[in-house]
């Protein structure tokens, strides 16, 4: 297989996970979207920690983290306890998962979205500076990277080899 045959290939592939991340895109817009329209209520912190979490990856050798947060708040004249968990990041960014667990003691109070079908489904209304568990804008980001890589390499490997 020639080296211009290895480069289509692959601009190919990328051209697929552009694809990949757009609809990863659509679908967290979509969730956002929804999330935007649930209630907001106020509630009070009964424990938070900064946790190791390794998402997918089974033997991860590459950590993030993320807060764990349980809360109690009333939701319909009914008191919910729920489970509040934020996005993850890398260990490079652990410092401001510890300054806002640290920041929110047990017993202070936040702002949390709730699910109003299913109440213990909640998420911070403002996760600012912690992230949140999806993020469109990022998967648009990466879709342009995957685009620009794409149409690079097929243009490269279409062009005729010096003689």
């Amino acid at each position: 297989m020639s080296l211009r045959a290895i480069g289509r290939l692959l601009g190919i592939f990328l051209a697929l996970c552009a694809a990949g991340a757009l609809v990863f895109a659509g679908i967290d817009e979509a969730i956002a979207m929804r999330h935007s329209k649930w209630p907001v209520a106020t509630a009070m912190v009964r424990a938070s920690e900064v946790e190791e979490w390794k998402g997918f990856a089974k033997d991860g050798n590459v950590p993030s983290y993320r807060v764990e947060a349980k809360a109690v708040f009333l939701a319909d004249r009914h008191i919910v306890n729920a489970r509040i968990s934020s996005g993850s990041v890398l260990k490079s960014r652990r410092e401001t998962m510890d300054a806002w667990v640290d920041a929110h003691p047990i017993g202070s109070l936040i702002k949390v979205r709730y699910n109003p079908a299913r109440p213990s489904d909640a998420e911070l209304a403002d996760p600012s500076p912690l992230p949140r568990s999806y993020h469109p804008a990022d998967d648009l980001r990466l879709a342009g990277v995957f685009v620009l890589a794409s149409i690079a390499l097929l243009i490269v490997s279409r062009r005729p080899s010096p003689s």
